[in-house]
């Protein structure tokens, strides 16, 4: 079983590494039991220090609201900068932490105030997920 699971990932990253539209990332945006999710949206954007795709969802759950994002390309390296540089920062504000998932880099970031939690998983060099919480 827990080879099928690898092998479905391994699928998963692959395709989504090839993706040239963001409606081909769409069918990734899944909807999670007990979840009502919107319409996903996304967008493509050319410059010339590079290229994003990225996929967008929004769910909810009574009060509860998950934004969920999944970014591809050259610009989405930047997204996880910040984690690269740090391993553990806990202020007033916010707390910020990177670990690994499974040899997969992932970086929390909660910010205290908001209630806000972002979490960012790298899967690959150019291939990001972004959840971000709000209770």
């Amino acid at each position: 079983m827990k080879q099928i699971k690898y092998l479905i990932f391994v699928i998963f990253v692959f395709q989504t590494a090839f993706a040239v539209s963001y409606k081909d990332l769409f069918p990734y945006l899944i909807e999670p039991k007990g979840w009502k999710g919107e319409k996903p949206t996304g967008s493509k954007i050319s410059a010339t220090f590079g290229e994003i795709v990225t996929a967008e969802r929004n769910y909810k759950k009574g009060e509860k609201r998950i934004h969920v994002s999944i970014l591809k390309g050259g610009i989405a390296v930047s997204m996880f900068a910040p984690f690269s540089m740090i391993t553990e920062v806990d202020t007033p504000e916010e707390y910020v932490k990177v670990f690994k998932i499974n040899s997969f880099k992932a970086g929390l970031s909660h910010h205290k105030k908001e209630n806000q939690v972002r979490l960012l998983f790298s899967l690959q060099v150019i291939l990001y997920f972004q959840w971000s919480i709000q209770t």
